[in-house]
């Protein structure tokens, strides 16, 4: 396959992504949390966060070691020997975070076994996916890939939109999520036989648990990552008087975060595999690196402060006469971790390329140790702003050591100048907000100019540039 060809397969799978999971998020899930109250939301996001940072037991990278291997042609019929793997860390899952669970005091517990099964599914699913990835059928990935929030919207909407007297509960949503999702692997299933891809063919219940040792760096990081995206809601709802309700503020605000850091993963999705072939290649990075700093720097301080300074505005819009107390504080706050997960997709890049796995692990644990202790602290006094905060504080903290570490390991310079020009954009950014409040302009128009105003600073400071973008 020509460079092209896989950059425009790469761009359909994002886009794809970017439009189903854009409709998902701000017209299907905040609605459902409006449906079923914040209280009942929140217990919801707290268990399926809880499923979700356990949920690299079940998958700790073999679908990604299995591409690497396949691919390179290292192996012979050893996919039987992943898919016995696979069932028994499925297995080890369920015991586990049940286990756990029970041990926690989760209460719901029929909506816990739901959302285990959908993270087992889901693992299941990432791992026939890889079939189509090593065979080259990009399109077909990328349709799959979004298959199941696109069923959950066609069957979600119509009812959110003209079914009033409809009961919602969490636990409906959560056995919707796991049926479309069936549905999906399902399918993905089907494609695989229409293209004879074999999968299942005189398999045999053989465990290789000597594979589990290359797995093992790349199941901590993604663990450590995980943690330190879903400590904070695990621990609200565990440490704030409100636990349930302060859970739920925080969701509804975490979700525009997701939405906000798909940008940096496209960049991830492209920068990765070009860290892969320059340093292979032996070929100066640095000034690559620089590139991608200053874009996703510049968009992330433009989103950051323009989610800061009309904070009340956009969480009116979306939440209405239902928001809560200080969720558009939240919100705030939450958004500024956009830069700091800008910084850490760039160098992390660059690291994981390098194999410097276990670098990864110990800047990622030190994150998360800030996080808890600062939730720890900050939760009881001020539940969901204290664990908004306490996600600012880790993602800061990783992102400072990233910098660090980089310029130590590879002896590269600090580029000063890219730093003065982020506090000159930010700047240039309050200053324009002081006089957009003047103009007593409608809040919508304000923040488009606001924007305007951003994008052409970064531009004319040459953050941005058309070059970087080519």
């Amino acid at each position: 396959m020509t460079a092209k060809k896989f950059i425009n397969q790469v761009s359909l799978l994002f886009i794809l992504n970017l439009i189903v999971k854009l409709v998902w998020v701000f017209f299907v899930e905040r609605n459902i949390q409006l449906k079923v109250g914040f209280a009942q939301y929140g217990m919801y996001y707290s268990i399926f966060s809880f499923t979700l940072v356990l949920s690299v037991i079940a998958d700790p990278g073999l679908s990604n070691f299995m591409m690497k291997k396949m691919g390179d042609g290292q192996t012979e019929n050893r996919h039987f020997s992943f898919l016995s793997l696979k069932l028994i860390l499925s297995l080890a899952y369920l015991i586990f975070t049940i286990s756990t669970a029970y041990l926690l005091n989760y209460a719901h517990q029929q909506l816990l076994w739901v959302l285990v099964a959908y993270q087992i599914l889901w693992s299941f699913l990432i791992y026939l996916r890889s079939y189509l990835k090593i065979n080259q059928l990009f399109f077909l990935d990328a349709l799959i890939s979004v298959l199941d929030k696109f069923l959950l919207v066609l069957v979600l909407i119509p009812v959110l939109a003209f079914a009033d007297d409809f009961s919602w509960t969490t636990l409906f949503y959560a056995y919707s999520q796991l049926i479309t999702l069936l549905i999906t692997l399902m399918v993905c299933l089907i494609v695989l036989y229409r293209n004879k891809i074999e999968v299942f063919k005189s398999f045999k219940l053989k465990f290789d648990l000597t594979l589990l040792k290359p797995l093992m760096p790349f199941a901590i990081f993604s663990f450590l990552v995980l943690a330190l995206q879903k400590i904070d809601s695990l621990m609200l709802e565990k440490l704030a008087l409100n636990g349930a309700v302060e859970t739920g503020i925080y969701g509804a605000a975490y979700r525009f975060l997701e939405a906000a850091t798909m940008l940096p993963i496209l960049f991830a999705t492209f920068f990765y595999p070009l860290m892969v072939n320059v340093i292979a290649q032996q070929k100066k990075f640095n000034q690559l690196v620089n590139n991608g700093l200053k874009l996703l720097g510049a968009f992330s301080i433009i989103i950051a402060t323009a989610s800061c300074f009309y904070q009340t505005e956009l969480i009116t819009l979306f939440y209405g006469d239902q928001q809560y107390k200080n969720l558009d504080l939240v919100f705030g706050l939450l958004m500024f971790t956009v830069f700091f997960q800008s910084v850490y997709y760039v160098y992390s890049s660059v690291f994981t390329a390098n194999n410097n796995l276990k670098l990864l692990c110990y800047i990622s644990l030190a994150g998360l140790g800030v996080n808890i202790i600062a939730n720890i602290i900050l939760i009881p006094l001020y539940s969901a702003v204290g664990a908004a905060i306490s996600n600012l504080l880790g993602f800061g903290v990783m992102a400072l050591i990233y910098v660090i570490s980089y310029h130590i390991k590879f002896n590269f310079k600090i580029v000063y100048s890219i730093w003065f020009k982020f506090l000159v954009l930010i700047l240039t950014l309050c200053t324009s907000r002081l006089f957009l409040d003047q103009l007593s302009l409608n809040w919508i128009l304000n923040l488009l100019l606001f924007l305007t105003v951003g994008l052409f600073t970064a531009f004319l400071l040459k953050l941005l540039s058309i070059k970087d973008f080519s």
